[in-house]
């Protein structure tokens, strides 16, 4: 879906980071791929920010995150490997990086995916 679809519902942060919480608190769960309406990424709430923390720690702990393309990763990126854009002086605050948002393989700073401007979706060459 596109976050710039008018959705004739509202789901609220309140509501669904605690469900996405108890996904990534089990050992035996894991949530590979988020994204967020883009309303909730421009009002950058705290319960958001807090669970793109979690999140990060929690992908990070649980996947060998390699490039697809050149294929570092685990070892020689795992400190900079921030899979939730943070950085509140982006417009990209709350988007998956690194992250192809149709195949799901990951990709490191070097070799970073295309970006839509319309759907606001990161896609590798072979999908775009």
């Amino acid at each position: 879906f596109s976050p710039n679809f008018p959705w004739g519902i509202s789901l609220s942060e309140d509501d669904v980071i605690p469900i996405l919480d108890s996904i990534i608190a089990e050992k035996d769960r894991a949530l590979r791929h988020v994204q967020f309406p883009l309303a909730w990424r421009q009002k950058k709430c705290q319960i958001l920010l807090s669970f793109l923390e979690r999140y990060n720690l929690a992908i990070t702990r649980l996947t060998c995150a390699k490039c697809s393309a050149c294929r570092c990763g685990c070892t020689t990126c795992r400190e900079e490997f921030r899979i939730m854009n943070t950085s509140s002086k982006t417009w990209e605050w709350g988007l998956q990086n690194f992250t192809c948002y149709d195949c799901l393989r990951y990709f490191c700073e070097e070799c970073d995916e295309d970006f839509c401007e319309w759907c606001q979706k990161k896609f590798c060459e072979s999908c775009c």
